[in-house]
C-alpha cells in the first residue's frame, strides 16, 4: 500500500510526517525487514527488523495519541506464530 500510495495510506501517514522520501524509505525497509524474516536463513535477523519497525510503529502511534492496538497485535501474532512455527528462530543469531 506504501509503494502503491494508496491516498488513505499516504494520508495517514502524512499526518505523521511520513511523506515523500520517507514514505518510501518505509515501504523499503517494510520489505526488506519482511524479505528478510521468510527466508529460513535471515529469519531472526528479519524478526528483529520486522519488531523494531513494528516498535516505532507502536511509538509513532503514542506519540499522536492514537491507539497502539493494532501494531501491538500485529507484533504479538508474529512472534507467536515465529515461536510456534520455527521455535529455533528465538534462538540466538550464531550457534555456538
Amino acid at each position: 500500500a506504501k509503494f502503491a500510495l494508496v491516498p488513505q495510506v499516504a494520508a495517514q501517514l502524512g499526518a505523521f510526517g511520513f511523506t515523500g522520501g520517507r514514505l518510501t524509505l518505509i515501504a523499503i525497509a517494510e520489505f526488506v525487514s519482511a524479505a528478510l524474516f521468510l527466508v529460513r536463513q535471515t529469519r531472526s535477523a528479519g524478526l528483529l527488523l520486522v519488531s523494531a519497525f513494528l516498535g516505532g510503529a507502536i511509538a509513532t502511534h503514542l506519540q499522536h495519541g492514537q491507539s497502539v492496538l493494532q501494531p501491538a497485535i500485529v507484533l504479538g501474532l508474529l512472534w507467536l506464530g515465529a515461536w510456534l512455527r520455527h521455535p529455533e528462530t528465538l534462538w540466538s543469531v550464531v550457534r555456538t
